[in-house]
C-alpha cells in the first residue's frame, strides 16, 4: 500500500498564500479554516470566505474565525478564491453540483470533504478534474485529525503539497489511492477484528487509532508537557 506522510516533522512548512473558500459552514468547515488561519500569517481570517444559507452557521463559522468574509453565494465564494471547499452534507451534494458547475474552471482547485460522493460523481457533475478528495475525522473538531485525501487527475502535485500543508494545520494528513477510501461502518467495537486492519483505511479506522493517542497527547498537555507537533 502506497502511504504519502506530508509530514512529520516538529516544524511545519510555510504555507503559500492562499486564497480559501467554503460553500458550507458547518463544525467541520469552521473547525478547518479555523487550523488554516492559526498555522500560518499567510492564511488570514480576510484570506478565508463562505457561503451558507443558514444564518446560524454563518454565525458560528463567523465566531470561531473572526475576520472571516461572508458572502451571498456560492458564486461569490468561488469567485474569490483559489481553492474551494464543497463542506456540504453527502445528501446535498447532488443539489449543490449542478448549481455550481458553471463557475468551476482549472484556475480553482475543489476539494470535497463529503463522504462517499467520489471524485468521478463530482467530475462529471463539474466538468473539471482538478479536485481532491478529503476525509478529515472527527478530532479535526480539537486541532488532532489524522485524515486522508485522493487527488483526481486534473490535481497537480502541487495542489495535494498545499492542500497536504494546510490539512497538517489541524492534525496529520495523508494521501491514499480512491479506491482505500471506501467508507465502511464499524457497528460496535467488540466486532473488530485485527485481520480487518489488512483492509483499505477508513474513517472510523482512524478515528479508532488516533483517539487514545489524543488522550495522550491532552494528559501530557494538561501536566505541562511541551506541545511539539
Amino acid at each position: 500500500m502506497q502511504l504519502h506522510l506530508v509530514t512529520l516533522g516538529l516544524k511545519k512548512r510555510r504555507i503559500v498564500s492562499t486564497r480559501i473558500g467554503f460553500i458550507g459552514a458547518g463544525q467541520m468547515a469552521s473547525a478547518l479554516a479555523s487550523g488554516f488561519s492559526a498555522a500560518d500569517a499567510n492564511v488570514t481570517p480576510e484570506a478565508i470566505s463562505f457561503y451558507d444559507p443558514s444564518e446560524e452557521s454563518q454565525q458560528r463559522f463567523c465566531d470561531r474565525v473572526s475576520g472571516a468574509n461572508a458572502l451571498e453565494s456560492a458564486e461569490s465564494v468561488i469567485a474569490a478564491s483559489d481553492i474551494v471547499f464543497l463542506a456540504v452534507k453527502p445528501q446535498i451534494m447532488p443539489l449543490v453540483l449542478p448549481e455550481i458547475a458553471a463557475w468551476i474552471d482549472d484556475q480553482v482547485l475543489v476539494v470535497s470533504i463529503a463522504a462517499g460522493v467520489s471524485l468521478a460523481t463530482m467530475a462529471d457533475a463539474l466538468g473539471s478534474t482538478r479536485l481532491i478528495r478529503v476525509m478529515p475525522n472527527t478530532p479535526c473538531l480539537v486541532g488532532t485529525s489524522a485524515a486522508v485525501y485522493s487527488p483526481a487527475a486534473g490535481a497537480s502535485e502541487e495542489d495535494c503539497m498545499r492542500l497536504g500543508q494546510l490539512l497538517n494545520s489541524t492534525g496529520l494528513a495523508f494521501q491514499l489511492a480512491e479506491s482505500r477510501l471506501q467508507r465502511r461502518w464499524i457497528h460496535s467495537l467488540p466486532s473488530m477484528r485485527w485481520s480487518r486492519l489488512r483492509r483499505p483505511i477508513c474513517q472510523q479506522e482512524l478515528d479508532l487509532v488516533w483517539r487514545p493517542w489524543e488522550v495522550v497527547a491532552r494528559t501530557g498537555l494538561a501536566r505541562g508537557t511541551w506541545k511539539t507537533c
